[in-house]
């Protein structure tokens, strides 16, 4: 409960995430075949070893975008419901889309609780 994290929302509850090489792929009732995330804020993703994690009703998979620094999802597991505190009030980068409640496809951030 003493740390906070502002982390970028990739999968809600009843989500499939998978992660192999550098691709994040989402597969639900909308997309039983799966959707690669297109990202093009994130730099770069250093390949790992492949993970998949299924969400439950009230858990969240959330990433960082400095993808290979951050502490996430994939480093401390999913996330309850109860430890979203918060979400994006303004989004200022790109400057081209600067908003106030950036739309949930776009930028779905959240501070984050953990511990």
């Amino acid at each position: 409960p003493s740390k906070y994290f502002i982390k970028r929302v990739i999968g809600l509850p009843g989500d499939t995430i998978t992660i192999e090489d550098a691709e994040v792929i989402i597969t639900n009732e909308e997309y039983p075949d799966g959707l690669i995330l297109d990202e093009p804020y994130i730099k770069s993703m250093a390949a790992a070893a492949p993970m998949t994690e299924v969400l439950g009703p009230r858990e969240y998979f959330v990433m960082g975008d400095n993808r290979d620094q951050s502490s996430d999802s994939r480093v401390w597991g999913v996330l309850q419901k109860e430890r979203i505190i918060g979400r994006a009030f303004v989004r200022l980068f790109p400057p081209d889309k600067i908003g106030i409640l950036p739309g949930q496809v776009e930028s779905t951030g959240a501070i984050i609780q953990t511990d």
